[in-house]
């Protein structure tokens, strides 16, 4: 796959003498050889912080333009990024990591290199392309199974609250409820940390409640699991005894006994609309949408059943 050296020094629209010019004067204003100056347009991560943040201020200063459309010549490669960023040359990036820093957005938006956020934890700026699912519906789907099913004392085990994904399931939850004229209780929700681990002790503390619930929502299917091993350390029988609902729908949920009813998350598609997204991007089209969400559906399997079970 060949490799390119970007022409940092013009990645304005067009060609002509204006930007490598500018980069001359941003250069002598700096104090800085035009090689520095560019390897902080372009993006490389090889400049000391102080003066990138010197050229950069400068380079605001001037108002000098960087856009994807600048880069005459690609490299043919894309980037999926789940925790740090590539130095090499790029196309575009495609983003998936939990907490998105700061100071790699701004890495990749000085640079001109495409991007797209995918499941972002929080609210991307406004400009940044993000994709992710209806997760406020599927805490509603999950929910309104269970008091399809009778339960009415139906517990949550969310993820982080700083996690947008989180908050948007209970609300979900929050609002089944209160469609159903169930009185929401903050002491049935608890937040874990999307592991094992943090389904196994919430869970545990849900279960050990003196009014134990009949139901428990898990955020994802991780803390389903976890919650699984609370139940069976407890001698409680799923879903004789409790039912669990998880969210994400991993292959192993299929496998787990009993298999877990869980709501899908469109994981594959939401690959595939971030990748058409980029590769719009990066041949300069517009975007129908800056915000793409994909629906999430309720899978039916053998961890929930009638509350007259298990009571």
């Amino acid at each position: 796959m060949p490799r390119i050296n970007r022409d940092a020094a013009s990645p304005r629209r067009g060609t002509g003498p204006t930007a490598r010019t500018t980069l001359a004067i941003i250069a002598a204003e700096a104090g800085l050889s035009l090689p520095t100056v560019s390897k902080v347009v372009s993006g490389r991560p090889d400049v000391a912080a102080s003066t990138r943040a010197r050229v950069e201020q400068l380079l605001a200063a001037h108002h000098y333009l960087r856009t994807g459309a600048g880069r005459q010549r690609r490299s043919g490669l894309i980037d999926l990024v789940f925790n740090g960023l590539a130095s090499h040359d790029t196309d575009g990036v495609i983003l998936v990591i939990s907490k998105p820093i700061q100071a790699q957005l701004e890495q990749l938006r000085s640079s001109g290199i495409p991007l797209v956020v995918v499941d972002p934890a929080n609210p991307p700026p406004p400009e940044i392309p993000s994709v992710g699912a209806t997760n406020w519906a599927g805490g509603l789907a999950a929910t309104e199974h269970l008091i399809s099913l009778g339960h009415r004392r139906i517990a949550a085990i969310a993820g982080s609250e700083d996690y947008l994904c989180s908050r948007a399931r209970v609300d979900g939850y929050r609002s089944a409820l209160e469609r159903a004229g169930v009185t929401f209780d903050w002491a049935l929700v608890r937040h874990g940390d999307f592991h094992h681990e943090g389904g196994f002790v919430r869970g545990g503390e849900l279960l050990d409640l003196a009014d134990r619930p009949t139901a428990i929502f898990a955020g994802n299917d991780q803390h389903a699991l976890g919650g699984y091993e609370a139940a069976r350390q407890r001698s409680l029988r799923i879903p004789q005894d409790l039912s669990v609902v998880g969210f994400e729908d991993l292959p192993v949920a299929r496998w787990l006994s009993p298999p877990l009813t869980t709501i899908r998350q469109p994981l594959a598609e939401m690959g595939r609309a971030a990748a058409q997204m980029l590769g719009e991007l990066i041949e300069d089209r517009p975007l129908r949408s800056r915000r793409v969400e994909l629906s999430t559906g309720l899978i039916t399997r053998e961890s929930t059943g009638p509350v007259e079970v298990a009571r």
